[in-house]
């Protein structure tokens, strides 16, 4: 009978890098998720807010004001790259964001990077009179 004490050591050696590499990536796809929860979160209040507004420049500016909390955190951010501002035939507004983040495990294995994009449409409504309902 041979001796096998030591494949328990030897597998655990063998498997570790597996599982730290899987549990980090786990780690930045859960990073990636809650980011564009938070992006789309403040996408669709800016949206909101600029379906108000009557000319595309100033709903852009509108997004650009909600969206601009979030740049202060990832830093600066081309808004004329990174965000779309349509305004739709039906009056509504359509934002489109897109932009990447670093993840801090997967790079070991050569992803540099992780896009996120996030899109809301919003529309006014056109409401006579004053007061609700």
């Amino acid at each position: 009978m041979k001796c096998s004490r030591g494949n328990f050591g030897l597998l655990t050696a063998l498997a570790l890098p597996i599982l730290l590499g899987a549990a980090g990536g786990a780690v930045d796809v859960y990073t990636a998720f809650t980011e564009k929860a938070n992006l789309q979160e403040r996408l669709d209040s800016g949206v909101l807010a600029a379906a108000g507004e009557t000319t595309e420049s100033a709903q852009r500016r509108k997004i650009e004001s909600f969206l601009g909390a979030y740049n202060d955190d990832v830093g600066a951010v081309d808004f004329k790259q990174a965000l779309a501002v349509t305004q739709n035939t039906d009056g509504s507004v359509t934002g489109r964001y897109k932009t990447q983040i670093a993840p801090s495990f997967l790079q070991i294995i050569g992803i540099e990077s992780l896009p996120i994009s996030v899109s809301s449409t919003a529309i006014a409504s056109k409401a006579k009179g004053s007061g609700t309902c």
